[in-house]
């Protein structure tokens, strides 16, 4: 356990910048994602973290309180032992801002669903789809087909994508007896930006 001691107790417990915290209901998630560790935490102590930032090591036992002092000796203890944090007195902090995490993208829109329920009213707009989102810079598509398709419309649906930006093709489709295993493994191999084709609706 980490006691507060003449050594430390000036100073602040900061998150390595590889390290990212997700609070959830019941539980957060810290992740590592340099050296791809991960924990569960509980999420108290999400703000536990927060104010060791914010708060040097004596002052949030002060915070704390005694009848807590176990519980942030652990917290502590855990960021370090882990190595998802390390302390700092205040002119090192101050060296370590908190890194940009805002995520930009050269695409108006980046993915995409069509829902299919009737395929010959899909047909009819489909290359129209396909050329604006190719023009929006979209780069995955996922087609959802509640009924059943022939392995010449799979085929149509693939090749409408061939010389677009969309790198990727998610299809899930209604189970046809028609369209084999063999028919769907050969329409992988062939068009190569299709990622996943999930049958749904199948007998097993």
């Amino acid at each position: 356990m980490l006691s507060v001691n003449l050594e430390n107790s000036d100073k602040y417990l900061l998150i390595f910048a590889s390290c990212f915290i997700t609070k959830g209901h019941g539980r957060a998630l810290i992740i590592d994602s340099q050296r791809g560790k991960f924990d569960l935490i509980p999420n108290d102590m999400v703000n536990f973290i927060h104010n060791a930032k914010s708060y040097p090591i004596a002052t949030l036992y002060t915070i704390y309180g005694e009848t807590n002092r176990e519980i942030v000796e652990s917290y502590l203890t855990f960021m370090l032992d882990n190595e998802y944090g390390f302390l700092a007195n205040s002119h090192i902090r101050e060296q370590f801002p908190d890194i940009e995490i805002k995520w930009q993208h050269p695409s108006k829109i980046t993915n995409s669903i069509i829902d299919i329920n009737t395929f010959e009213k899909t047909q009819a707009v489909y290359i129209s789809i396909i050329s604006q989102l190719n023009s929006l810079g979209c780069e995955a598509l996922q087609i959802r087909a509640y009924i059943s398709l022939t392995e010449s419309q799979l085929i149509y649906l693939a090749e409408a994508i061939e010389k677009t930006c969309i790198e990727q093709l998610e299809i899930y489709v209604k189970y046809s007896e028609e369209v084999s295993q063999k028919d769907l493994i050969t329409l992988l191999l062939k068009y190569q930006k299709i990622s996943t084709v999930i049958v749904h609706a199948a007998p097993k």
